[in-house]
């Protein structure tokens, strides 16, 4: 979904980020933490197309499978508008418009119609619990509204990913703890990637994915799933094993049958007529093959 490559970033003399690489997957949730200043907004300003990395290096930044260097300014804002959504902390609702007004926003700058903006946006509020405010402006709304609203303003043009800038930070514990629950809930309804700069400690746990930052740099990255590989290891080790206990009692009833064969064959060869003596030489060759293949197995 996201591939960065060589990311370099100055303001002035200072060097924010110092050649950031990273990738991240289609429907994952990532998380990017670490300190003030480390440069976590500055990337997402520049995976976001809000910004640029510094011209005089090569880099690489490709998009849902877009190259975004390779886009003119007017070329970027169009695709910005219709693959990447955005949520701040601060919600950046225009206060003279109704919730449902600001949705419908990002989808009339991308040209589609009222009728089915409108429609849109209605089913969006309804699936986050605000039909019954849409038609109320941002300061009939409380801090956690008013963000649920953001984040149907992010997903009103369908985007590929998402990409939040401390999406919680001015939220009181209850109604941030519901966001953080509501990110995992749309990537599971609409299949969306999210990326989260926070210093939110309870999201970057959540998240799949946590890269921390520092002077500029990734300086690590950690899948939640880690554990989850371990106890996922153990259970396929112990199906493993399983299978090796089935697999021997199979040979064992091979050697069992392997004999019967063979003592089937002696007894024809011996004690038969000379039709048996045709059929019982074959036997006997039959057993002995198997039991000597199933005898080889056991001791592998």
């Amino acid at each position: 979904m996201i591939v960065a490559k060589n990311i370099h970033k100055h303001y002035g003399e200072v060097e924010i980020l110092k050649g950031v690489d990273l990738h991240i997957k289609k429907g994952e949730i990532v998380a990017i933490v670490g300190p003030s200043g480390a440069g976590k907004t500055t990337l997402l300003q520049i995976l976001g197309t809000l910004d640029k990395p510094l011209k005089d290096q090569s880099y690489e930044l490709l998009v849902d499978g877009v190259s975004i260097k390779d886009l003119n300014d007017t070329k970027v804002s169009a695709f910005r508008n219709k693959h990447i959504g955005f949520i701040f902390q601060f919600h950046q609702l225009l206060p003279e418009f109704t919730a449902l007004e600001n949705v419908c926003i990002p989808a009339f700058i991308g040209g589609k119609t009222k009728a089915e903006t409108e429609k849109r946006a209605k089913e969006l509020l309804n699936f986050l619990g605000l039909s019954h405010r849409e038609n109320h402006k941002p300061n009939e709304l409380s801090g956690g509204e008013q963000q649920r609203v953001a984040v149907a303003r992010a997903l009103i043009n369908e985007p590929s990913v998402i990409f939040a800038d401390e999406p919680s930070g001015n939220l009181d514990s209850t109604s941030a703890k519901n966001l953080h629950e509501l990110f995992f809930k749309l990537r599971d309804e609409f299949g969306q990637t999210f990326v989260l700069v926070t210093h939110n400690k309870e999201l970057a746990q959540m998240a799949d994915r946590t890269l921390t930052m520092k002077d500029g740099i990734i300086i690590n990255s950690e899948a939640k799933n880690s554990i989850e590989s371990i106890h996922s290891s153990i259970s396929e080790t112990k199906t493993l094993s399983e299978n090796k206990k089935y697999d021997k009692i199979d040979v064992y009833l091979k050697i069992i049958g392997s004999i019967a064969m063979i003592t089937s064959g002696t007894i024809a060869v011996f004690f038969g007529g000379s039709l048996s003596l045709i059929t019982g030489i074959p036997l006997i060759c039959v057993g002995l093959y198997l039991l000597v293949t199933s005898v080889t197995k056991i001791f592998k």
